[in-house]
């Protein structure tokens, strides 16, 4: 039970790491900025681009950690500290010998449109400035979160019927699959806010958009590639 709570406390607080911003801080570091939402696209291959993971340690929440797609630097948010500091870089110090995970929390948009009076869908992932149009159809999406070291996720199908998605995770012992409306899975969940506007019936134009913050267990943190941990 102390496990399932624990890991339900970490996810709950992945997702909403990404969610609101925060200042730059100590003991651990983050860099202050505007929600996903509100964050500039960025292409895979922009050096500036960040996202963020959550660390578990022993089951519970320790900090998120910020990272530059570019080189790896890690960098830290302890949640609730406002003390402000100009060092731009940490390393976290973990406890041997207990079991350390990775969270990826993440922000998901959904659109829903009227076109040529059919019903349409579009949706965009964001994490940190990553900001990722996905591809909403009849199959399953391939979600490129650009963590080293994990496989990608996937979004969909979309259900035209009952309006809501489908994530999967497949990475060996750690898997998940979870629907939108989901907000009590150990592996992963999400937490929606209710649709804009009312359901299309596309007799003419209009459009409604849902947002939610998500989160899952991507792994072990021992499996990502070019991140610094200081167990001593």
């Amino acid at each position: 039970m102390k496990l399932i709570t624990m890991l339900s406390l970490g996810l709950a607080l992945a997702a909403g790491a990404i969610a609101a911003p925060t200042a730059v801080i100590e003991p651990g570091e983050v860099q202050a900025g505007p929600p996903p939402t509100a964050m500039p696209r960025a292409d895979t291959g922009d050096d500036g681009v960040q996202t963020f993971v959550t660390v578990i340690e022993g089951y519970a929440p320790v900090l998120t950690a910020m990272m530059s797609v570019a080189d790896n630097p890690i960098l830290f948010h302890v949640a609730g500290m406002t003390k402000i500091t100009r060092s731009m870089t940490a390393i976290p110090t973990l406890t041997p010998g207990k079991p350390t995970m990775l969270i990826l929390p993440f922000h998901y948009q959904l659109t829903e449109y009227c076109e040529d009076g059919v019903k349409m869908v579009k949706s965009t992932y964001s994490n940190g400035n990553y900001v990722l149009p996905v591809s909403l159809g009849p199959d399953e999406y391939s979600v490129n979160h650009l963590i080293p070291g994990f496989p990608n996720f996937m979004a969909g199908a979309f259900d035209y019927n009952t309006d809501h998605v489908r994530f999967n995770y497949d990475n060996g012992e750690f898997q998940c699959e979870w629907y939108d409306y989901e907000t009590w899975k150990q592996c992963g969940e999400c937490r929606a806010a209710q649709w804009s506007g009312a359901a299309l019936d596309c007799g003419s134009e209009g459009s409604r958009t849902k947002e939610m913050d998500c989160s899952f267990i991507l792994g072990w943190a021992s499996s990502l590639i070019g991140g610094s941990w200081n167990t001593n």
